[in-house]
């Protein structure tokens, strides 16, 4: 029986059709479906494996499937299958939510509250990832990366790479070290005893580098007759001129462990060392008293043109270069 129109349509086998003249299941619509009301839904039976819902295009379906009582998956079926009953063997499980709320992707065994299975991947402009304690006052929240499964002796690693370019990891090595590693080469690593190792991944002291050391060099500093305060750098060439020949060092309990190259680049001029206020003594490498009025001279020449100066942390000790 068919209404005007074939907008109902009720065939001998006892399908309906909706908008269909001909309909081949129980109920077809020839159109979207909407419905409204407090407590819709679409009900299936109560067999396991029921399917929710399959959409099918071409020889591809896809869609819902209840896998147990409360598990559910939403996935796709192999080309040529056409029926999926009892238990969905050719089924493959794109997402699985369990019934105690954990979701799997590509997996249908999740442990926690979010397993993946493969990749992923995260495209956004200045996106981050925040994680929030939610306890007492106090609490941490901690970000676990990953665990080490002693794959090829390594630990958990975050790895950067750019299109085209060598990669860099970041994370530990097998004995639980930090390391930054660069094309799987050592570049620091941070030992759990404290040892930090600089182009290697086994340093033997506090700091260990395995190559060329550099220090910030400063060149023609100038003085003047109240001291000009030496700085940051390593290497500092003075430029004393009459008038203009006092350097102040930093106090030394300021900056314990300090070390200091000094030389006189005037060919004429000495160069006169002193502390600023309170900074401790100077003394020279060979003596046990303090400089006369805790004033050192570099000569333009000698012994003591180039001079090393280290801060213990209560007074400056004088190096010369020659005796």
């Amino acid at each position: 029986m068919a209404t005007a129109g074939n907008n109902l349509t009720f065939s001998g086998a006892g399908n309906v059709g909706i908008g269909s003249a001909s309909p081949t299941q129980k109920l077809v619509v020839g159109g979207s479906v909407f419905a409204s009301g407090e407590g819709t839904g679409f009900l299936t039976d109560s067999q396991p494996n029921a399917r929710v819902g399959l959409i099918k295009y071409g020889s591809r379906e896809g869609g819902i499937w209840r896998t147990s009582g409360q598990d559910f998956e939403i996935g796709r079926v192999d080309a040529g299958v056409t029926a999926l009953p009892g238990t969905p063997s050719a089924w493959t499980t794109d997402l699985y939510v369990g019934g105690d709320g954990s979701v799997g992707i590509g997996n249908t065994g999740p442990t926690n509250r979010l397993d993946v299975s493969g990749t992923f991947r995260s495209l956004m402009t200045n996106g981050s990832f925040r994680t929030n304690d939610f306890g007492a006052i106090g609490g941490i929240a901690t970000v676990l990366l990953g665990t080490w499964d002693g794959f090829n002796g390594n630990g958990p690693q975050v790895r950067m790479q750019g299109a085209g370019t060598g990669f860099i990891d970041i994370g530990q090595n097998g004995s639980g070290d930090f390391v930054v590693e660069g094309n799987d080469a050592a570049r620091l690593t941070v030992q759990n005893g404290g040892n930090v190792g600089i182009g290697t991944s086994t340093p033997s002291s506090t700091l260990q580098v395995n190559g060329s050391l550099a220090v910030k060099v400063t060149t023609g500093l100038a003085g003047n007759s109240a001291g000009t305060l030496l700085g940051d750098a390593g290497y500092v060439g003075l430029s004393p001129a009459a008038g203009a020949d006092y350097y102040l060092l930093p106090r030394a309990q300021d900056v314990p462990g300090r070390l200091y190259y000094l030389r006189n680049n005037s060919g004429n001029a000495p160069a006169y060392i002193s502390v600023s206020a309170s900074g401790g003594g100077i003394f020279d490498g060979a003596s046990n008293a303090p400089a006369n009025n805790n004033v050192y001279q570099l000569n333009a020449t000698g012994s003591t043109k180039t001079i090393t100066v280290i801060s213990d942390g209560t007074n400056w000790t004088f190096i010369r270069t020659a005796p």
